[in-house]
């Protein structure tokens, strides 16, 4: 879970947001965490159409890591 908070800082930069109460704080964590969200399940997807495309073999079905989110959405 702090693996996914890290990368949520450095991917979606959670913590660079406005912080000046409890409700402001709250927004922009659930904006970043689903921002983060997207971006992971947008890397499984575009990983699965990869393996998709290549031999079936090769299908590895773990979870995508934090690098592989980032450079799926960044590139490499």
């Amino acid at each position: 879970m702090e693996d996914d908070f890290q990368d949520a800082k450095e991917i979606c930069h959670l913590d660079k947001g406005p912080v000046t109460c409890w409700n402001s704080w709250h927004r922009w964590s659930v904006i970043t965490m689903v921002a983060y969200a997207f971006l992971a399940v947008t890397a499984a997807l575009e990983r699965a159409a990869q393996v998709g495309r290549n031999d079936p073999a090769e299908a590895d079905l773990a979870p995508p890591s934090a690098a592989t989110n980032f450079s799926a959405c960044y590139g490499p």
